[in-house]
């Protein structure tokens, strides 16, 4: 299987490997799941997630999948952060009203 620009059969496997291992229990666990990863992510960990993210879907484990456009390993954008906040808080069972400001320099806040 060749996804991306690298072809790693034994990583694939393991990646595998390890998202087949009790999916039963996994899926009926309710864990949110967040897989995420920039386009231009220097280890190339682009391609695991790709892959990760088929196989869930193929077992049909829920889980949100996110690749972002232009984005390396590191999450630069503050939108990103939003994004996996409003996720975990999400996961966590509350409603979530973070909002990014417009003017430079402002922080980001929760409305009251």
């Amino acid at each position: 299987m060749r996804l991306g620009n690298v072809c790693c059969a034994g990583f694939l496997a393991r990646v595998a490997a390890v998202a087949t291992v009790a999916m039963a229990s996994l899926r009926d666990s309710g864990l949110a799941i967040l897989v995420e990863c920039g386009t231009e992510d220097q280890a190339d960990n682009d391609v695991g997630n790709e892959f990760l993210h088929r196989v869930l879907a193929a077992q049909g484990i829920p889980h949100e999948y996110r690749l972002v456009p232009g984005e390396g390993h590191f999450p630069v954008a503050p939108e990103r952060f939003l994004a996996t906040f409003a996720f975990i808080g999400g996961a966590l069972g509350h409603e979530v009203g973070i909002r990014r400001q417009t003017r430079r320099g402002d922080a980001c806040r929760r409305p009251r």
